[in-house]
């Protein structure tokens, strides 16, 4: 998947539908509104996890450069987080980056994609590469996608993490 395309279902395999929302209160949580999808290059897209393997639920604590971050998504390049915003929320930030638990395998890159146009992007980060922050905003966005690539390299070890990952909605 290219970063800057509008990711979709036929992207990837469907790992799942999340049951996340978009809430007032500056984070992700269960809910029923805002439709979302999730594709993954290897098993489901993990919540307050790294990427595990084949089996939901098998991740590790999410951790960047020997932080450990109790809240975030866990993915595998190639993968899309898709989550319909409704032009309800005004930012996303989030620290990015390749989780420890591969050492210094790994390589991808991030980016942020409202109503098709990336808004933020990452350089190619590598497993002993320093975590970036991003912060995007996101006024009137509809469709926000979390995307993940493999750097163009293949998608061996590329444990990435969206950690705290925090989105600021209105009421």
């Amino acid at each position: 998947m290219a970063l800057g395309s509008s990711p979709g279902v036929t992207d990837g395999v469907l790992s799942r539908v999340l049951a996340w929302s978009v809430t007032a209160r500056d984070r992700l949580r269960s809910g029923r509104d805002a439709p979302r999808t999730a594709t993954n290059g290897w098993g489901p897209v993990e919540r307050n996890t790294s990427n595990g393997e084949a089996v939901p639920g098998n991740g590790r604590p999410i951790t960047l450069n020997g932080t450990t971050y109790p809240k975030g998504l866990g993915v595998h390049s190639p993968g899309a987080v898709t989550l319909n915003l409704a032009g309800n929320c005004t930012r996303l930030s989030a620290t990015v980056g390749v989780d420890d638990e591969v050492a210094a395998a790994g390589s991808v890159r991030f980016a942020v994609v409202a109503d098709g146009t990336a808004l933020g992007q990452t350089p190619t980060l590598a497993g002993n590469s320093p975590s970036v922050p991003m912060d995007v905003g996101l006024a009137g966005v509809r469709q926000l996608d979390l995307v993940v690539d493999d750097a163009g390299d293949g998608n061996g070890s590329d444990h990435a993490d969206w950690a705290e990952a925090r989105l600021t909605c209105a009421g």
